[in-house]
């Protein structure tokens, strides 16, 4: 602080003069020697002088010193009270008063402390000298050499941090630096090794436990002794007597072939299912339909907005009805029923009762669950005309080309009058059912009901003879070995169901040149139609 301010006699504008006799200069307190008197206490009326705050540099070098003397280090060594003070602070004035310069002068501001004086009080009674912030040297013993410490220049951050220098070693903390809890590291790769021993060494002896080592039928038989275990083979006899196995046709097996597994719950699945009074339709209620009116692309009439059908029977009446048209006919066909549900079929069963009787309502009329209309592939038909009449099929001149004609969309006419007998239906001339292109020119080629069409087909297998369909319509057997070659038609046989949950069908045909379609019979096994993919 510089104390040369002093405030200026405003009457005469004089500069106070010194008083005759002025206090000694400060002694550097790491130079004094200790005497038996003290200097005398500042008077407890004056203000204490105001001490800037210490800098950052200052703090840094007190703390320095204050380790070096805790250590011992710096033993004997007189640290100088300099030390502490910072670089740019003024120098203190070291000169008796006499050599001050003349016209200094020695009155202090109103509020400053007065200089210490050099008077002492008496050996007596001396009094407690004021606490020094500067550090004192431990000793001053003479006649040792003095080593100078020099503290390691530390960084710190602006914050007052201090960060360490690895490069110098310098120490890590010390006694004012908190320590740091150390991180425990997993050793992950050492778990992740046992756990794989450990798995390894579970199944190892998991499989040893389930596969336990049982002596072969040809091992020799060994016979315990009471000394030695003596292998003893059984002995040759020639009283046995050979026979031989009866000679039987080995199956011809085409090695293009592949295997199907085909659940057993899916024998009432299929294009050529048969629903008749012995055999009733069990999903009549999880059919996939389509709506008839929404989707159709032809001039394909319909009695009622909810009009449905199978997908594979409705895309084939569509395109009937559309050809149908190309040829000249100016009706259209007209879909009079086509799905229905139990309860609609049991309205229709109960009119027909009541108006015809018992015995004509079995003839035309399918029990409940037994009607083929519950699969969504029947369709019962008639001609629409420009004037909103009906006519029955049997009635109009279109009828031979319907019936000629629908094997090429895959219908068939389910009940014709000499099948009356095997059907339990009578004739009905305007009643469709669809069974798939093939088989619906199988069926007509062979002059069959659907019910003599099921049998036939048993005899056809995947080992032996199958039954060719071609594209004129026409059938022939041909062999298991040369069905592989044909390029046109189809190939059908039959599979039959097997005791469990799942029958294994046997595809004689490479999966890449042939298409292969199953169907259940909702009786007793399952038809495979094979197409060749050059004929799609």
């Amino acid at each position: 602080m510089n104390n040369t301010n002093y405030p200026k006699n405003t009457e005469n504008n004089a500069v106070p003069q010194q008083p005759a006799q002025t206090a000694p200069v400060r002694q550097n307190l790491a130079n004094r020697q200790p005497t038996g008197q003290t200097g005398t206490p500042r008077p407890t009326t004056q203000t204490a002088q105001q001490r800037r705050p210490l800098t950052n540099e200052e703090r840094r070098r007190m703390e320095a010193a204050r380790q070096a003397a805790l250590r011992g280090t710096a033993a004997g060594t007189s640290v100088s009270a300099q030390a502490t003070r910072p670089a740019n602070a003024p120098a203190r004035p070291t000169g008796t008063p006499a050599q001050r310069p003349a016209g200094t002068p020695t009155q202090r501001p109103t509020g400053t402390p007065a200089p210490r004086t050099t008077s002492h009080r008496p050996a007596a009674s001396p009094a407690p000298r004021q606490n020094v912030s500067h550090p004192r040297p431990v000793s001053q013993t003479e006649n040792i050499p003095v080593t100078t410490y020099t503290p390691p220049q530390r960084q710190y951050t602006p914050d007052g941090e201090y960060v360490r220098d690895y490069q110098n070693n310098e120490p890590a903390r010390n006694n004012m630096t908190p320590k740091k809890k150390k991180r425990v590291r997993i050793p992950w790769g050492i778990i992740v090794f046992i756990l794989l021993i450990g798995a390894v060494v579970f199944f190892a002896g998991k499989h040893i436990l389930e596969n336990p080592t049982e002596p072969r039928d040809d091992d020799p038989e060994i016979v315990e002794t009471g000394d030695t275990d003596d292998i003893v083979t059984p002995p040759e006899t020639d009283d046995t007597e050979e026979t031989d196995a009866p000679e039987t046709d080995a199956p011809v097996v085409n090695p293009y072939g592949y295997a199907v597994n085909k659940s057993n719950t899916e024998l009432d699945v299929g294009n050529l299912i048969l629903v008749n009074y012995e055999h009733p339709y069990a999903r009549v209620d999880s059919v996939f339909l389509m709506n008839v009116r929404a989707n159709k692309g032809s001039d394909l009439q319909v009695s009622a907005m909810d009009d449905a059908l199978a997908p594979d029977a409705f895309h084939a009446l569509d395109k009937m009805t559309a050809e149908l048209r190309g040829t000249g006919c100016g009706d259209w066909l007209l879909l009079t029923s086509g799905y229905r549900d139990v309860a609609e079929q049991q309205a229709i069963w109960d009119k027909n009762l009541a108006q015809s009787g018992e015995e004509y309502t079995k003839m035309y009329v399918a029990e409940p669950g037994n009607s083929e209309h519950h699969t969504g592939l029947a369709a019962d038909l008639a001609f629409f005309t420009y004037s909103y009449a009906s006519i029955p099929v049997a009635d109009h001149e279109y009828r031979t080309w319907l019936w000629d004609n629908c094997a090429d969309y895959g219908f068939i006419l389910r009940y014709e009058a000499d099948k009356t007998d095997i059907t339990h239906i009578a004739y009905e001339a305007w009643h469709f059912r669809y069974v798939g292109v093939p088989h619906a020119y199988a069926i007509t080629a062979l002059d069959m009901c659907l019910e003599e069409y099921i049998e036939y087909i048993k005899k056809y297998s995947a080992t032996a003879d199958m039954l060719h369909i071609k594209p004129d319509g026409t059938i022939a057997d041909i062999n298991v070995v040369n069905a592989k070659d044909i390029t046109e038609g189809w190939v059908t046989y039959y599979v039959p169901m097997t005791e469990g949950e799942t029958t294994e069908i046997i595809i004689p045909f490479s999966e890449a040149d042939f298409d292969c379609e199953i169907s259940g019979n909702n009786a007793d096994g399952f038809i495979v139609t094979v197409t060749p993919k050059s004929v799609n």
